[in-house]
Parts: C-alpha cells; structure tokens; sequence
C-alpha cells in the first residue's frame, strides 16, 4: 500500500479486531499494511477532537480493577511483631516485611467494590459507600465533603485495600508522628501516590502498601474500637479535567519530554472554558516525527495526562484523530524537543517564567552540518499578575524622621491578580496599623495617599504608574521618595490601571541558541511572541515562520528558558497550568 496523505483513526473503529478500544485508549486495523519501503517517513497530529464529558471520580485505567478491596486475608506470621512502631528500624523492617497477604486461601474474606460509569452525585456516592455496611464488616460514609471510614460491625478487623485513584479521589492521607523510610520509598514508586504522604502507624490505623492482580494498593486496618480513617475535605461535584493532553502512539521513534523520553504525537493545554461537550483543535503548525517501523499494520492511540495517566472520561462522543504523513529527503533528520516549565528533582525552584531542564540524555550535533533550532510552538497561561516578581517594583516604604530602619513596607503579591478595592484596602490597612496615615478613593475614584507623620516615604515607580501618579517621579531610580514634614497628601488622578504592567508581547530567551543583537547589546533570544487579544485563560500558539537559530554549542544537556518583558521584568504569568513548548531541531539549511 502506498503512504496515504493522512490517515483518520477513531476510537469506535475496528472493534472486532480490538474489542477494548475506549475514548482515550484505542488501536485501528490498516485495511492494507503500508510499506515504507525504507523511506525517511514522518507523521504529525493534525487535528484532534475527544468528548469533554470527564469523570468526577476517577477509577482505575484497568477496568477490572476494583477501586476498594475489604479482606480478612493478611497474615502476620512472627508472633514477636505489634504493629505499632518501634525506634528500631530494623525490627520495623523484619516486621513490616514478614506480614503477607495470601490471596491463593479461598476461605478467607475478600470482596471487591467497583465504581460504575457514571457521573456520581453526592446521594450516588452514599448509596455506593452504603453497600459496605450492607456487607457487614465495615462502615464507610461521606459527610461534610469529607470521607470517613468508621469502625468495623464483626470484630474481626478486616482490611481496607484503596486503589490510589480513590485515595487521590478524596485526599486520603496521613501526616504522622512516624514516617517509615522502609515504606515511604514504595510508595514513592508509586505513580498516584507521589503527591501524598502517608505514615506506618497514626491514630490507631495500620497502613502499608499490597500488590493484588499486578497492581498496588494503600492497605489499612483500624486497630482498635474507635478508630479513625479520614479524608479531606473535597468537591466531588466538580470535574477531573486534565491540565496537559498528551496524545501517545507506539508507531512513533522516542522525543524528549523534559527529563524523559516519550512516544508523544503532541502535548498541548486545551483552554476548557468554552467548551461544552466536544473539543476539537486543528493545528496550525505540525510537529513531524519519525515513524518507528518499517512498516505499518495498525496504528494506536492513548490520550494521557500530565501525570502520564490515562485520562478518564465517561462513555460519550467517540474520539477522533487526524494524522498526516510525509516523506522527507534522507539526509533530513528533524526532531522535536518539548520542554514544560515544571518543577523537577532536579530543579524544584523552576517557575513559569524561568526554569531549567535536564535532558534526559546529552544531545551531539556535528558542527559541519549546520544545526539549528526553532520556537515551533507555545502553550501559556493568559492570564498575568497584576504586579511583577521584582520586590521592589511593587512595594512602598516608610521610615519615620530620625529612624534608622524603616517602619513600614507594604509589598503587593506577585502571585494574585487584584481588583482596584483590593489594593486601597492593602494600602490602607498598612498605613493605618503602622499609624502614619491612610489611604482611600476620591469622589473620581481615583485614589489619594494621606501620611501624616514626618519622615520618608519611598514608592517603586512601576507601582506609581499603575496607581496612576501623574507628578514627577525620579527617571534615574527605580523609586521616587518624599520628604514628609508632618504631613503629605498624594492624589493620583490617572486612576488605578490594573493592566498597566501587563506585558504586550514576550521575549523568549534560550540558553542553547547563539547570542542576537538587540539594541545595543548581545542576549540568547529565540523568540519575540506577541500576546494575543483573547479572552482564553490558555493559549496555544503556533508559528508557521519558523525561525531557525544557529545553537551555542555541540553538546547540549540542560536547557533554559526565561520570559521577560520589553523592559527586561520577568513575565509575570498567573495560574497553575505550566508553560509547554515545542523546539524543532534541524539540520536543513
């Protein structure tokens, strides 16, 4: 068969031959094995669209794995153990270790419970954790937004065995007196529960971790006649949608992703917020990736998330794929580099506007064949700060006559966006309490700064312009200062413009691309990106002029990124979601 010119792959199709497909995990039969005949071939996504009907209670990705497991089939066969913890770790170990769960033992206790598919309400989920009082060995029940399990009916203490998709559910989690090291590293392997902490032993609950069917399971037993298992309090009224969308297929050769290597069409942030119930993205700049085989039978799809789960959706629309394929010339080796401004073991201090990446291999380039880099694409956050993270552009100082500190300093958060009530009331709170004046709005609604004691107030200049000072500031430094005798009255009739310091477009800068001329000076740009006039709390940008670089250095092993603004701040992004981008490397002149 001839390379098609594209290729649709749905996840209703060919279930015949593959009667699991689902909305977010599905394969297609080629109806002719293509041949690629030992062309250089590369696909890319080109369009996408899935159903945006998410769960509210997540399950796990294997259907016929139970969410919680009630069992009276732990043993603990060294008689000399207790389980309560010792300062002797080696006695924890020999322990902890020595109990078992034998699930070959037919006469033992063991029954599973499974979340149907379905959008559960808080009546659905209470009559869910009903059945378990029903079965007569444990209650468990939700109230005031938090999950409880309470004691047990029989006396015979049985175990609770929850799949960490139900933990993750309802926080279930323990800050203890005692941590064990044995455990904590197992569960640290233990993707779902990475976010939480649990402890061996707290408030008369014993926890460990069990494997059942090739999966693990946070196991308890509540020892005594009181005991207290607890969640946090959680909104289960709300929907579990995923910050990143990766879409993986197999037929693919490995991309970097950060720290790792993956087998990733695309990763981007889908904007939900006017969606209803189907999202479809066309995009504009394809992202072409190497084909793995020699030849190409069938072809799989898995919508994963930012944690690399799977994502979890309700029965509903089927999802839709849109691949095309290409053939390069031979001597083209293009490859993508996708980076994320996400925390990292190595680099736990990244933020949105300046983080660094370990890759997860050096990369070598051969300087005779002429390789660069691209900006390809960017998924970011549209919504900004209304101050930036320089302290001193966003703060204002007192210090009284004849003082050697000063006695008050008022810094907004970098971390907020604020309404105009909300910045009177911070400057007003502070002077007040201080005892050195207040602040307020105007007739105009404009705001006016009363000081009323002699000494020096001092206001970052930045912070004047977006409260809307029209007098004379100090061009030479970045704050102005007054000289207060007994009193000062300072009116800002432009009005408080709360978008003042937003940026109008962002500068790029890489470590890894040789240095350009801007100004009068050199800096590492690998991209001016203009903000978009959208109302999208996200965006995905693509570039269709790609704007190869040449790189600094053949040997790259660590990237970094940093977004400023014209006048060198850094880019005061606002939100949670990370900011994803796409670097294309080719060696094409």
């Amino acid at each position: 068969m001839a390379i098609p010119n594209h290729v649709y792959v749905l996840s209703n199709a060919s279930q015949d031959t593959y009667p699991d497909n689902s909305l977010t995990q599905f394969t297609n039969q080629l109806p002719n094995t293509i041949d690629l005949e030992g062309k250089n071939v590369v696909v890319s996504l080109q369009a996408i669209g899935f159903s945006c009907d998410f769960r509210n209670l997540k399950v796990p990705e294997n259907s016929s794995t139970p969410s919680i497991i009630v069992t009276e089939c732990g043993h603990q066969p060294n008689t000399s153990c207790t389980r309560r913890l010792t300062n002797d770790d080696t006695h924890n170990k020999t322990c902890t270790e020595s109990y078992f769960f034998n699930w070959e033992n037919t006469n033992c206790y063991k029954k599973e419970y499974f979340f149907e598919d379905r959008w559960y309400t808080e009546n659905n989920l209470k009559e869910f954790l009903s059945q378990f009082k029903k079965d007569g060995k444990v209650i468990l029940s939700f109230r005031n937004n938090r999950f409880r399990c309470g004691q047990y009916l029989d006396g015979t203490n049985p175990w609770i065995l929850i799949h960490p998709t139900f933990a993750e559910n309802f926080k279930i989690e323990f800050n203890g007196q005692t941590r064990s090291k044995i455990f904590q590293k197992e569960l640290d392997e233990i993707q779902y529960t990475k976010p939480l902490q649990y402890s061996l032993f707290l408030n008369n609950v014993y926890q460990r971790t069990v494997e059942y069917k090739n999966e693990f399971y946070l196991a308890f037993q509540i020892c005594n006649e009181t005991p207290e298992l607890w969640g946090k309090e959680v909104e289960i009224n709300k929907e579990k949608t995923p910050e990143i969308i990766k879409v993986h297929s197999s037929i693919i050769s490995s991309q970097i992703l950060n720290s790792e290597h993956s087998k990733d069409l695309m990763c981007f942030c889908p904007d939900y917020k006017n969606i209803t119930d189907y999202y479809f993205k066309e995009f504009d700049q394809l992202q072409k990736i190497k084909l793995a085989n020699t030849d190409l039978k069938s072809i799989d799809i898995t919508l994963r998330d930012e944690k690399n789960n799977k994502i979890q959706l309700l029965p509903g629309i089927p999802t839709c794929i849109k691949l095309k394929f290409d053939v390069m010339p031979p001597e083209n080796k293009n490859f993508n580099v996708r980076l994320t401004s996400a925390k990292s073991e190595f680099f736990p201090d990244n933020t949105k506007s300046v983080f660094k990446v370990k890759l997860p291999n050096s990369l070598f380039f051969n300087k005779e064949r002429n390789w660069k880099v691209a900006l390809t694409s960017i998924s970011h956050p549209n919504v900004y700060t209304t101050f930036p993270g320089t302290e001193l552009d966003r703060s204002l100082r007192f210090k009284p006559l004849n003082w050697t500190k000063e006695k008050l300093h008022i810094i907004f958060k970098d971390d907020k966006t604020y309404q105009k009530h909300e910045i009177v009331e911070e400057l007003d709170n502070g002077l007040k309490n201080a005892g050195f004046g207040w602040a307020s709005l105007s007739d105009e609604n404009n705001l006016e700064i009363h000081i009323n004691a002699s000494g020096y107030l001092a206001i970052s200049n930045a912070l004047l312009d977006l409260l809307g000072y029209l007098g004379i500031t100090n061009s030479n430094k970045k704050m102005t200062v007054w000289t207060v005798t007994q009193t000062l009255d300072l009116k800002f009739n432009g009005g408080i413009n709360l978008n003042y310091l937003k940026p109008d477009y962002i500068i790029a800068y890489c470590s890894i691309v040789q240095p350009s001329i801007i100004g009068g000076n050199y800096a590492n740009i690998l991209r001016i990106i203009p903000i978009l006039k959208d109302k999208s709390d996200y965006l995905l940008q693509e570039f269709k002029n790609k704007n190869f670089l040449p790189l600094l250095n053949t040997e790259i092993s660590e990237i970094e990124i940093n977004f400023r603004t014209h006048d060198g701040l850094l880019l005061n992004f606002f939100g949670k979601d990370d900011v994803i981008l796409n670097l294309e490397f080719s060696n094409n002149d």
